[in-house]
């Protein structure tokens, strides 16, 4: 199991997807899904659901994306993720292909629509839906994990919060906002909605992707900017208007958080703060909770990092 201090290893460039390969794997994931508008007949966010293999033995896997995000923050992990376990993800509602969140605007709203799609799709007290024909659902227990990137952290452990205590296996936060001491970039980044045309529409978001998202600009290819072009320009929700929106680790506060924690952060996360400071908050959450620093890499660790990042993921998952 990784350890708090444990030294991740070398960079290596077969860590990330191919330039040009997001579209394919985009495509791909999306010709797999089994797409779910409202689980249970509930409403508010659309969802994709990969059926766990034969064989499977982890829990069901629920990702949250970040801001200016959809589920397709996820598309270089779903498909190692999926080999071992049922994997779900969701567009937030205000996200992506998902109505509208009502108004005004919460993170508890959130919160509400995600478990009740939780409670349709992977149910408390019965066999889960969307396992293979003859494959272990590894849910007999109802219970299920989550991980969580960016923005998308607040939402899962407000969903934490409201799950009994044996509901959430474990939650990894992936670069969480607001976390600590970590700030806000707003400064660096280019307004795409006063760019004169398209073509500064697009120079905006590959700009936006270098600040923010990844430390090697060689990984910013047309099919990456079109794809955070359509990501940031159906993104509805107001983040800085949410009354109730808190960091992970204020709704999570030490003596609060029921569920098992992981952590794992890109060395050059633009939002993060220093590394100590993250191990420090961690282990007051979670003294048993593994945390990861992947260097030479930036906030969308999953991506720029993905070979590394999964394998990680796996193990933290996996461990008991």
């Amino acid at each position: 199991m990784l350890s708090q201090n444990d030294a991740p290893a070398a960079a290596r460039p077969s860590d990330a997807p191919r330039p040009g390969a997001a579209r394919a794997l985009r495509d791909a994931l999306e010709a797999r899904a089994r797409r779910i508008e409202a689980p249970g007949g509930v409403p508010g966010a659309v969802w994709r659901d990969w059926a766990a293999p034969e064989g499977a033995t982890g829990r069901p896997l629920l990702m949250l994306h970040g801001g200016s995000g959809s589920w397709t923050h996820w598309i270089a992990n779903i498909d190692a993720l999926n080999q071992t376990r049922r994997v779900i993800a969701i567009d937030l509602p205000g996200a992506g292909e998902s109505p509208d969140l009502a108004q005004p605007q919460t993170v508890a709203e959130i919160a509400w629509i995600l478990r009740k799609g939780m409670a349709a799709l992977v149910p408390p007290d019965g066999p889960e839906h969307g396992a293979a024909d003859g494959a272990a659902d590894g849910a007999a227990d109802g219970a299920y994990d989550m991980v969580a990137f960016s923005f998308g952290t607040s939402s899962a452990a407000a969903l934490a919060m409201a799950e009994p205590a044996d509901r959430i296996g474990r939650l990894v936060l992936v670069g969480p906002a607001r976390f600590g001491s970590g700030t806000s970039i707003r400064d660096r980044l280019e307004s795409w909605r006063r760019a004169d045309g398209p073509d500064a529409r697009l120079a905006a978001h590959r700009t936006n992707l270098a600040a923010l998202m990844l430390r090697d600009a060689a990984l910013i290819d047309d099919g990456l900017v079109e794809m955070q072009a359509a990501n940031a320009e159906a993104f509805r929700l107001r983040i800085r208007a949410m009354e109730d929106l808190l960091g992970a680790d204020e709704t999570l506060a030490p003596g609060r958080g029921r569920t098992r924690l992981g952590g794992i952060w890109g060395e050059h996360d633009a939002i993060a703060a220093p590394m100590d400071e993250n191990r420090a908050i961690m282990a007051a959450l979670d003294p048993c909770a593994p945390v990861l620093m992947i260097p030479d890499v930036g906030h969308w660790v999953m991506f720029e990092a993905a070979g590394r990042f999964n394998r990680a993921l796996a193990e933290m998952l996996d461990a008991d």
